[in-house]
């Protein structure tokens, strides 16, 4: 084998890597309700449309987005992106965010709620946390109400120095 870079090597210009990318191996473990048979592409990968689902209940949304090979990374920002495309239709104002590091079905630690205003929220976490599994949490949904789903949601693993290596 042979190193072509040294483990403290900056190639991001101190931004971690989207390790929700699908190409990374970030997938969607599981959502409520189901999103679609493809859920990489209608929630994670910013290459496809985005969804416009309906609800048939009165139940929280909810999805968790798992990293490579279930890895543990240092996570210290996400971005959700709004569909461009929505026009006057519903899009989401509001998402609880927790972390799992153990299960994606939980234990579940909260890390906060936020404002989804503007078509490309960045939420930078005051502190870098580590987690295994990361959960999206939308509440209010109404039965029959037609939502359109985020166009894209990234989440960006803390960069390489050194005293944190990348999962990748």
């Amino acid at each position: 084998w042979k190193v072509i870079a040294a483990p403290e090597s900056n190639v991001l210009n101190g931004q971690g890597f989207n390790i929700a990318d699908p190409s990374l191996g970030g997938h969607v473990v599981w959502s409520d309700p189901e999103v679609s048979g493809s859920w990489n592409s209608s929630i994670i990968n910013s290459d496809e449309r985005s969804n416009y689902v309906r609800s048939n209940s009165n139940n929280d949304w909810q999805w968790v987005i798992g990293f490579h090979n279930q890895r543990a990374a240092k996570i210290n920002s996400f971005k959700w992106r709004k569909p461009i495309s929505s026009g006057e239709n519903k899009t989401f104002e509001k998402v609880s965010v927790s972390i799992a590091k153990e299960s994606p079905t939980g234990p579940w630690e909260s890390i906060g709620a936020y404002d989804l205003s503007s078509i490309e929220n960045t939420i930078e976490l005051e502190q870098s946390v580590w987690a295994r599994y990361v959960k999206f949490s939308i509440d209010g949904i109404k039965q029959s109400e037609s939502t359109y789903l985020p166009n894209t949601i990234r989440i960006f693993e803390h960069p390489n120095d050194d005293n944190y290596r990348s999962i990748l």
